[in-house]
Protein backbone atom coordinates (compact mmCIF):
# COMPACT_ATOMS: atom_id res chain seq x y z
CA UNK A 1 0.00 0.00 0.00
CA UNK A 2 1.52 3.02 -0.96
CA UNK A 3 1.79 6.34 1.10
CA UNK A 4 -1.58 7.54 -1.37
CA UNK A 5 -3.49 5.12 0.39
CA UNK A 6 -3.49 7.55 2.96
CA UNK A 7 -7.21 8.48 1.92
CA UNK A 8 -8.65 5.30 1.48
CA UNK A 9 -8.17 4.00 4.91
CA UNK A 10 -9.70 5.16 8.39
CA UNK A 11 -7.66 8.02 9.46
CA UNK A 12 -7.25 5.76 12.88
CA UNK A 13 -5.03 2.78 11.02
CA UNK A 14 -3.80 5.37 7.78
CA UNK A 15 -0.92 6.43 10.17
CA UNK A 16 0.46 2.73 10.58
CA UNK A 17 -0.05 1.45 6.93
CA UNK A 18 2.28 4.52 5.00
CA UNK A 19 5.67 4.21 4.34
CA UNK A 20 8.66 6.93 3.37
CA UNK A 21 7.67 8.33 -0.64
CA UNK A 22 10.49 9.33 -2.53
CA UNK A 23 9.21 12.53 -4.49
CA UNK A 24 10.53 14.41 -7.73
CA UNK A 25 13.74 14.94 -6.29
CA UNK A 26 14.51 11.38 -5.96
CA UNK A 27 13.25 10.32 -9.43
CA UNK A 28 16.80 10.38 -11.22
CA UNK A 29 17.49 6.94 -9.49
CA UNK A 30 16.09 4.01 -12.14
CA UNK A 31 12.53 3.34 -10.41
CA UNK A 32 12.34 -0.24 -13.14
CA UNK A 33 15.09 -2.08 -11.66
CA UNK A 34 12.72 -4.78 -11.18
CA UNK A 35 12.32 -5.52 -14.59
CA UNK A 36 16.24 -6.40 -15.11
CA UNK A 37 16.91 -7.71 -12.01
CA UNK A 38 14.10 -10.42 -12.12
CA UNK A 39 14.95 -10.94 -15.54
CA UNK A 40 11.33 -10.14 -16.98
CA UNK A 41 12.45 -9.13 -20.31
CA UNK A 42 14.21 -12.23 -21.13
CA UNK A 43 10.80 -14.21 -20.27
CA UNK A 44 8.70 -11.89 -22.43
CA UNK A 45 11.54 -12.74 -25.21
CA UNK A 46 10.95 -16.70 -25.00
CA UNK A 47 7.30 -16.42 -25.46
CA UNK A 48 5.83 -15.73 -21.74
CA UNK A 49 4.15 -12.76 -21.23
CA UNK A 50 0.55 -14.22 -19.50
CA UNK A 51 -1.27 -15.13 -22.41
CA UNK A 52 -4.42 -17.90 -21.44
CA UNK A 53 -4.42 -16.33 -17.68
CA UNK A 54 -6.65 -13.87 -16.24
CA UNK A 55 -5.95 -12.00 -13.11
CA UNK A 56 -8.81 -10.02 -11.80
CA UNK A 57 -7.47 -6.71 -10.13
CA UNK A 58 -9.70 -5.16 -7.02
CA UNK A 59 -9.05 -1.36 -6.16
CA UNK A 60 -9.79 1.93 -6.54
CA UNK A 61 -10.83 3.68 -10.19
CA UNK A 62 -8.60 3.34 -13.15
CA UNK A 63 -7.35 5.72 -15.86
CA UNK A 64 -7.18 3.34 -18.78
CA UNK A 65 -6.49 6.49 -20.86
CA UNK A 66 -2.15 6.67 -19.77
CA UNK A 67 -0.20 5.94 -22.49
CA UNK A 68 1.03 2.66 -21.03
CA UNK A 69 -3.12 1.00 -20.69
CA UNK A 70 -4.36 2.94 -23.84
CA UNK A 71 -3.79 -0.65 -26.08
CA UNK A 72 -3.97 -3.01 -22.82
CA UNK A 73 -5.62 -5.93 -22.21
CA UNK A 74 -7.50 -4.80 -19.40
CA UNK A 75 -11.14 -4.77 -19.03
CA UNK A 76 -12.72 -2.53 -16.69
CA UNK A 77 -16.28 -3.60 -15.06
CA UNK A 78 -18.68 -0.88 -15.19
CA UNK A 79 -19.87 0.73 -12.89
CA UNK A 80 -17.68 0.09 -9.68
CA UNK A 81 -19.15 -1.07 -6.76
CA UNK A 82 -19.61 1.68 -4.74
CA UNK A 83 -22.87 3.51 -4.09
CA UNK A 84 -22.99 7.17 -4.47
CA UNK A 85 -25.85 8.00 -2.30
CA UNK A 86 -26.06 11.26 -3.09
CA UNK A 87 -26.58 10.70 -7.37
CA UNK A 88 -28.47 7.59 -6.48
CA UNK A 89 -26.18 6.07 -8.56
CA UNK A 90 -23.07 3.82 -8.78
CA UNK A 91 -19.56 5.44 -9.25
CA UNK A 92 -18.24 4.99 -12.40
CA UNK A 93 -14.66 2.92 -12.36
CA UNK A 94 -13.05 4.55 -14.73
CA UNK A 95 -11.38 8.41 -13.83
CA UNK A 96 -9.20 10.84 -14.58
CA UNK A 97 -9.04 12.27 -11.60
CA UNK A 98 -6.11 12.34 -9.39
CA UNK A 99 -7.34 13.59 -5.64
CA UNK A 100 -11.01 13.50 -4.63
CA UNK A 101 -13.36 11.10 -4.63
CA UNK A 102 -12.59 8.98 -8.24
CA UNK A 103 -9.01 9.32 -7.52
CA UNK A 104 -7.55 7.09 -9.71
CA UNK A 105 -3.87 7.01 -9.23
CA UNK A 106 -3.67 3.92 -7.23
CA UNK A 107 -5.35 1.94 -9.44
CA UNK A 108 -3.81 2.86 -12.40
CA UNK A 109 -0.38 2.15 -11.27
CA UNK A 110 -1.13 -1.37 -9.87
CA UNK A 111 -2.67 -2.59 -13.11
CA UNK A 112 0.42 -0.88 -15.19
CA UNK A 113 2.76 -3.09 -13.00
CA UNK A 114 0.75 -6.21 -14.80
CA UNK A 115 -0.70 -4.78 -17.98
CA UNK A 116 1.94 -1.58 -18.72
CA UNK A 117 3.02 -1.99 -22.72
CA UNK A 118 5.97 0.70 -21.91
CA UNK A 119 4.66 3.23 -23.63
CA UNK A 120 4.85 6.55 -22.27
CA UNK A 121 4.68 10.32 -22.92
CA UNK A 122 6.66 12.15 -25.10
CA UNK A 123 10.40 11.52 -23.95
CA UNK A 124 9.51 9.14 -21.22
CA UNK A 125 9.64 5.65 -20.78
CA UNK A 126 6.07 3.54 -19.53
CA UNK A 127 5.50 1.44 -17.24
CA UNK A 128 6.06 -2.28 -18.35
CA UNK A 129 3.54 -5.07 -16.90
CA UNK A 130 5.40 -8.06 -16.08
CA UNK A 131 2.57 -10.10 -17.74
CA UNK A 132 1.00 -7.62 -20.58
CA UNK A 133 -0.56 -10.45 -22.38
CA UNK A 134 -2.58 -11.87 -19.32
CA UNK A 135 -6.48 -10.57 -19.27
CA UNK A 136 -6.92 -8.45 -16.58
CA UNK A 137 -10.68 -8.08 -14.84
CA UNK A 138 -10.26 -4.79 -13.17
CA UNK A 139 -12.96 -4.20 -10.13
CA UNK A 140 -13.69 -0.97 -8.47
CA UNK A 141 -14.79 -1.78 -5.04
CA UNK A 142 -13.40 1.46 -3.12
CA UNK A 143 -13.43 5.08 -3.95
CA UNK A 144 -12.19 8.01 -1.64
CA UNK A 145 -12.61 11.15 -1.01
CA UNK A 146 -9.22 13.49 0.37
CA UNK A 147 -9.76 16.46 1.69
CA UNK A 148 -7.35 19.74 2.34
CA UNK A 149 -7.98 19.61 5.90
CA UNK A 150 -7.99 15.93 6.68
CA UNK A 151 -8.88 12.68 5.50
CA UNK A 152 -12.50 12.01 4.90
CA UNK A 153 -13.77 8.51 3.09
CA UNK A 154 -16.33 7.42 0.84
CA UNK A 155 -17.70 4.02 0.26
CA UNK A 156 -17.04 2.56 3.35
CA UNK A 157 -18.83 0.86 6.19
CA UNK A 158 -18.99 3.88 8.69
CA UNK A 159 -19.82 1.49 11.62
CA UNK A 160 -16.18 -0.33 11.53
CA UNK A 161 -14.59 2.31 10.19
CA UNK A 162 -12.93 0.48 6.96
CA UNK A 163 -11.89 1.53 3.68
CA UNK A 164 -14.00 -1.40 1.93
CA UNK A 165 -16.50 -3.61 2.78
CA UNK A 166 -16.36 -7.39 3.10
CA UNK A 167 -19.72 -7.35 0.73
CA UNK A 168 -18.27 -5.88 -1.78
CA UNK A 169 -15.14 -7.14 -1.96
CA UNK A 170 -16.45 -10.75 -1.23
CA UNK A 171 -18.56 -9.94 -3.89
CA UNK A 172 -16.07 -8.76 -6.51
CA UNK A 173 -14.65 -11.87 -6.14
CA UNK A 174 -17.49 -14.16 -6.13
CA UNK A 175 -18.02 -12.32 -10.01
CA UNK A 176 -14.08 -12.67 -10.53
CA UNK A 177 -14.58 -16.46 -9.98
CA UNK A 178 -17.60 -16.86 -12.29
CA UNK A 179 -15.92 -14.81 -14.90
CA UNK A 180 -12.92 -17.17 -15.14
CA UNK A 181 -10.29 -15.61 -13.13
CA UNK A 182 -6.91 -17.72 -12.38
CA UNK A 183 -5.70 -15.36 -9.85
CA UNK A 184 -7.11 -12.57 -7.90
CA UNK A 185 -5.23 -9.13 -7.12
CA UNK A 186 -5.51 -7.12 -4.36
CA UNK A 187 -3.41 -4.65 -3.37
CA UNK A 188 -4.75 -2.00 -1.15
CA UNK A 189 -7.93 -2.96 0.66
CA UNK A 190 -8.16 -4.03 4.09
CA UNK A 191 -10.91 -5.19 5.92
CA UNK A 192 -12.27 -6.72 9.54
CA UNK A 193 -13.65 -9.72 7.41
CA UNK A 194 -17.16 -11.50 7.55
CA UNK A 195 -19.09 -13.99 6.17
CA UNK A 196 -18.98 -12.66 2.47
CA UNK A 197 -15.59 -12.38 1.84
CA UNK A 198 -14.80 -15.95 4.53
CA UNK A 199 -17.48 -16.92 1.90
CA UNK A 200 -15.35 -16.15 -1.05
CA UNK A 201 -11.88 -16.82 0.23
CA UNK A 202 -12.43 -20.00 1.04
CA UNK A 203 -14.50 -20.66 -2.43
CA UNK A 204 -11.05 -19.19 -4.08
CA UNK A 205 -9.30 -21.60 -1.67
CA UNK A 206 -11.35 -24.79 -2.31
CA UNK A 207 -10.88 -24.54 -6.45
CA UNK A 208 -7.29 -22.92 -6.38
CA UNK A 209 -8.08 -20.04 -7.96
CA UNK A 210 -4.47 -18.06 -6.43
CA UNK A 211 -5.46 -14.66 -4.14
CA UNK A 212 -2.69 -12.42 -4.11
CA UNK A 213 -3.01 -10.01 -1.29
CA UNK A 214 -0.61 -6.82 0.42
CA UNK A 215 0.11 -7.00 3.79
CA UNK A 216 0.20 -3.51 5.56
CA UNK A 217 3.12 -1.81 5.60
CA UNK A 218 4.01 -1.35 9.19
CA UNK A 219 5.38 -3.48 11.56
CA UNK A 220 2.80 -3.31 14.19
CA UNK A 221 1.42 -6.87 14.51
CA UNK A 222 -1.89 -5.38 15.62
CA UNK A 223 -3.14 -4.39 12.50
CA UNK A 224 -1.56 -7.47 10.43
CA UNK A 225 -5.04 -9.63 10.71
CA UNK A 226 -6.75 -7.68 8.65
CA UNK A 227 -8.20 -9.14 5.35
CA UNK A 228 -7.79 -10.66 2.74
CA UNK A 229 -3.88 -10.24 3.33
CA UNK A 230 -4.47 -12.65 6.73
CA UNK A 231 -6.83 -14.70 4.80
CA UNK A 232 -6.49 -18.56 5.15
CA UNK A 233 -4.57 -20.10 1.95
CA UNK A 234 -4.25 -16.62 0.55
CA UNK A 235 -0.63 -15.20 -0.73
CA UNK A 236 0.24 -12.00 1.43
CA UNK A 237 3.13 -10.04 -0.13
CA UNK A 238 5.00 -7.41 1.03
CA UNK A 239 7.42 -4.93 -0.67
CA UNK A 240 11.37 -5.12 -0.39
CA UNK A 241 13.77 -3.52 -2.55
CA UNK A 242 16.83 -4.20 -5.09
CA UNK A 243 18.60 -6.37 -2.43
CA UNK A 244 17.54 -8.63 -0.53
CA UNK A 245 18.36 -7.33 3.43
CA UNK A 246 15.96 -3.90 2.29
CA UNK A 247 12.66 -5.36 3.79
CA UNK A 248 11.66 -2.56 6.09
CA UNK A 249 8.41 -4.54 7.24
CA UNK A 250 8.14 -7.24 9.59
CA UNK A 251 4.63 -8.29 9.00
CA UNK A 252 3.43 -11.65 10.66
CA UNK A 253 1.38 -13.10 7.95
CA UNK A 254 3.97 -11.92 5.32
CA UNK A 255 4.29 -15.28 2.82
CA UNK A 256 6.54 -13.93 0.09
CA UNK A 257 8.98 -10.47 -0.51
CA UNK A 258 8.55 -9.19 -4.18
CA UNK A 259 10.26 -5.45 -5.50
CA UNK A 260 8.11 -2.37 -4.46
CA UNK A 261 10.71 -0.21 -2.55
CA UNK A 262 11.62 2.78 -5.31
CA UNK A 263 9.45 2.00 -7.98
CA UNK A 264 8.06 4.43 -10.68
CA UNK A 265 4.18 5.51 -10.37
CA UNK A 266 2.42 7.42 -13.33
CA UNK A 267 0.86 10.92 -12.43
CA UNK A 268 1.37 10.49 -8.62
CA UNK A 269 2.26 14.00 -6.72
CA UNK A 270 3.37 15.99 -9.04
CA UNK A 271 0.91 18.48 -11.86
CA UNK A 272 -0.42 15.90 -14.08
CA UNK A 273 -0.23 12.70 -15.31
CA UNK A 274 2.74 12.58 -17.38
CA UNK A 275 4.74 13.44 -14.25
CA UNK A 276 6.57 10.19 -12.79
CA UNK A 277 8.07 9.56 -9.18
CA UNK A 278 9.23 7.06 -7.15
CA UNK A 279 7.09 4.94 -5.03
CA UNK A 280 7.22 2.29 -2.28
CA UNK A 281 4.84 -0.18 -0.73
CA UNK A 282 3.64 -3.28 -1.01
CA UNK A 283 0.79 -2.26 -3.49
CA UNK A 284 3.08 -2.48 -5.88
CA UNK A 285 4.29 -5.95 -5.28
CA UNK A 286 1.46 -7.47 -5.03
CA UNK A 287 0.44 -7.05 -8.49
CA UNK A 288 3.87 -7.40 -9.87
CA UNK A 289 3.92 -11.12 -7.85
CA UNK A 290 0.65 -11.66 -9.51
CA UNK A 291 2.02 -11.80 -12.78
CA UNK A 292 5.01 -13.59 -11.64
CA UNK A 293 2.59 -16.38 -11.19
CA UNK A 294 1.15 -15.70 -14.11
CA UNK A 295 4.09 -16.24 -16.33
CA UNK A 296 4.18 -19.77 -14.61
CA UNK A 297 0.65 -20.36 -15.15
CA UNK A 298 1.61 -19.88 -18.56
CA UNK A 299 4.71 -22.16 -18.54
CA UNK A 300 3.35 -25.16 -16.97
CA UNK A 301 -0.38 -25.39 -17.72
CA UNK A 302 0.00 -28.92 -16.60
CA UNK A 303 0.53 -28.09 -12.92
CA UNK A 304 -1.66 -27.09 -10.32
CA UNK A 305 -2.26 -23.49 -9.32
CA UNK A 306 -1.53 -25.20 -5.84
CA UNK A 307 1.83 -26.86 -6.95
CA UNK A 308 2.69 -23.60 -8.48
CA UNK A 309 2.48 -21.82 -4.69
CA UNK A 310 4.40 -25.12 -3.58
CA UNK A 311 7.39 -23.50 -6.21
CA UNK A 312 6.96 -20.22 -5.50
CA UNK A 313 7.97 -20.88 -1.88
CA UNK A 314 10.84 -23.12 -2.37
CA UNK A 315 12.39 -21.18 -5.22
CA UNK A 316 13.38 -17.77 -3.48
CA UNK A 317 15.80 -15.88 -4.30
CA UNK A 318 19.32 -16.64 -2.12
CA UNK A 319 20.15 -20.32 -1.42
CA UNK A 320 17.07 -21.93 -1.93
CA UNK A 321 15.25 -24.15 0.41
CA UNK A 322 13.51 -27.31 -0.87
CA UNK A 323 11.47 -27.52 2.67
CA UNK A 324 10.42 -23.73 2.23
CA UNK A 325 10.77 -23.07 5.96
CA UNK A 326 9.46 -19.38 6.69
CA UNK A 327 11.79 -16.94 8.20
CA UNK A 328 11.68 -16.85 11.69
CA UNK A 329 11.82 -12.50 11.01
CA UNK A 330 8.69 -12.33 9.12
CA UNK A 331 10.12 -12.30 5.67
CA UNK A 332 7.66 -15.48 4.62
CA UNK A 333 9.50 -18.05 2.47
CA UNK A 334 12.12 -15.19 0.97
CA UNK A 335 12.63 -13.15 -2.23
CA UNK A 336 10.27 -14.09 -5.12
CA UNK A 337 13.11 -15.32 -8.04
CA UNK A 338 11.17 -15.32 -11.62
CA UNK A 339 14.53 -17.17 -12.57
CA UNK A 340 14.15 -19.90 -10.38
CA UNK A 341 10.16 -20.27 -10.58
CA UNK A 342 10.26 -21.00 -14.03
CA UNK A 343 13.31 -23.47 -14.04
CA UNK A 344 11.72 -25.54 -11.48
CA UNK A 345 9.20 -28.48 -12.45
CA UNK A 346 6.38 -27.26 -10.50
CA UNK A 347 4.12 -31.06 -11.01
CA UNK A 348 6.83 -32.51 -8.77
CA UNK A 349 5.63 -30.28 -5.71
CA UNK A 350 2.88 -31.36 -3.33
CA UNK A 351 -0.98 -30.27 -4.51
CA UNK A 352 -1.83 -28.91 -1.59
CA UNK A 353 -2.45 -25.53 -0.76
CA UNK A 354 0.83 -24.58 1.54
CA UNK A 355 -1.19 -21.27 3.31
CA UNK A 356 -3.87 -23.04 4.37
CA UNK A 357 -3.88 -24.01 8.05
CA UNK A 358 -5.94 -26.97 10.05
CA UNK A 359 -7.11 -25.43 13.35
CA UNK A 360 -9.59 -21.88 13.85
CA UNK A 361 -6.43 -19.88 13.96
CA UNK A 362 -7.21 -17.74 10.54
CA UNK A 363 -10.47 -16.92 8.43
CA UNK A 364 -11.90 -18.72 6.64
CA UNK A 365 -11.29 -21.73 8.75
CA UNK A 366 -10.01 -24.99 7.53
CA UNK A 367 -13.67 -26.82 7.42
CA UNK A 368 -14.65 -23.86 5.68
CA UNK A 369 -12.82 -23.85 3.03
CA UNK A 370 -12.96 -27.85 2.23
CA UNK A 371 -16.35 -28.64 3.89
CA UNK A 372 -18.53 -25.80 3.33
CA UNK A 373 -22.09 -25.92 4.49
CA UNK A 374 -24.65 -24.09 2.26
CA UNK A 375 -26.32 -21.19 3.90
CA UNK A 376 -29.63 -21.92 4.55
CA UNK A 377 -32.24 -20.60 1.98
CA UNK A 378 -34.32 -17.71 3.07
CA UNK A 379 -38.20 -18.10 4.26
CA UNK A 380 -40.11 -17.23 1.45
CA UNK A 381 -42.79 -15.15 2.36
CA UNK A 382 -46.22 -16.45 1.94
CA UNK A 383 -47.85 -14.80 -1.59
CA UNK A 384 -50.32 -11.58 -0.41
CA UNK A 385 -53.73 -12.81 -1.34
CA UNK A 386 -56.60 -10.91 -1.33
CA UNK A 387 -59.44 -11.68 1.45
CA UNK A 388 -62.04 -12.54 -0.61
CA UNK A 389 -60.03 -15.28 -2.37
CA UNK A 390 -60.85 -17.11 1.14
CA UNK A 391 -64.38 -16.00 1.67
CA UNK A 392 -65.72 -16.85 -1.70
CA UNK A 393 -65.02 -20.68 -1.77
CA UNK A 394 -66.46 -20.54 1.78
CA UNK A 395 -69.85 -18.55 0.37
CA UNK A 396 -70.28 -21.08 -2.70
CA UNK A 397 -70.06 -23.98 -0.16
CA UNK A 398 -72.62 -22.12 2.33
CA UNK A 399 -74.34 -21.97 -1.02
CA UNK A 400 -74.53 -25.61 -2.37
CA UNK A 401 -75.31 -26.72 1.14
CA UNK A 402 -78.30 -24.58 1.25
CA UNK A 403 -79.55 -25.84 -1.99
CA UNK A 404 -79.55 -29.10 -1.08
CA UNK A 405 -80.86 -28.43 2.20
CA UNK A 406 -83.72 -26.60 0.73
CA UNK A 407 -84.21 -29.46 -2.21
CA UNK A 408 -84.41 -32.15 0.45
CA UNK A 409 -87.23 -29.69 2.85
CA UNK A 410 -89.21 -29.58 -0.45
CA UNK A 411 -89.09 -33.30 -1.15
CA UNK A 412 -89.64 -34.14 2.59
CA UNK A 413 -93.06 -31.60 1.96
CA UNK A 414 -94.28 -33.23 -0.66
CA UNK A 415 -93.77 -37.13 0.85
CA UNK A 416 -95.72 -36.19 4.02
CA UNK A 417 -98.24 -34.76 1.59
CA UNK A 418 -99.04 -37.22 -0.65
CA UNK A 419 -99.35 -39.95 2.69
CA UNK A 420 -101.62 -37.15 4.42
CA UNK A 421 -103.81 -37.54 1.33
CA UNK A 422 -103.85 -41.34 1.45
CA UNK A 423 -104.50 -41.73 4.73
CA UNK A 424 -107.34 -39.13 4.77
CA UNK A 425 -109.71 -40.93 1.70
CA UNK A 426 -113.30 -42.00 2.88
CA UNK A 427 -113.49 -46.14 3.27
CA UNK A 428 -116.93 -47.57 1.58
CA UNK A 429 -119.23 -49.32 4.72
CA UNK A 430 -120.07 -52.11 1.95
CA UNK A 431 -116.74 -52.80 0.93
CA UNK A 432 -113.85 -55.44 2.27
CA UNK A 433 -111.08 -53.99 4.80
CA UNK A 434 -109.37 -53.13 1.33
CA UNK A 435 -112.51 -51.34 0.62
CA UNK A 436 -113.24 -53.27 -2.11
CA UNK A 437 -116.87 -53.89 -3.15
Amino acid sequence: MTRRTRGILAAGLAAALTLGIAGPAAAESDGFWYFDQLGIGEVHASGLTGEGITIAVMDSPINTDIPTLRDANVTVIEPSLCFDEAAQDFYPAVSTDRGGVLDAIHGTNVVSMISGTGDGYPGQAGIKGVAPDAEVLYYVVNVTDVTSDGDSIACVDPDLGFSVSDDRLGVAMEAAMDAGADIISVSSLVSPGGQVLDRAIARAVREEVVIVAGTLNTTDIVFGAVMPAGGNGVLAVQAGGSTGDQIPVHNIYTKIIAPGLDVTVQGAYGESWEEQELTSGSSMATPLAAGILALAMQKYPEASPNQLLQSLIRNTSGDGNPDAVRSPRFYGYGYISLRKLLAADPTQYSTANPFVVMGDELSPTFDEIYNPVEPTAAPVAPEEKDPLDAIVPLLIGIAIVGILLLIGAVVLVIVLVRRSKRHNQPTDPLGDENGRV
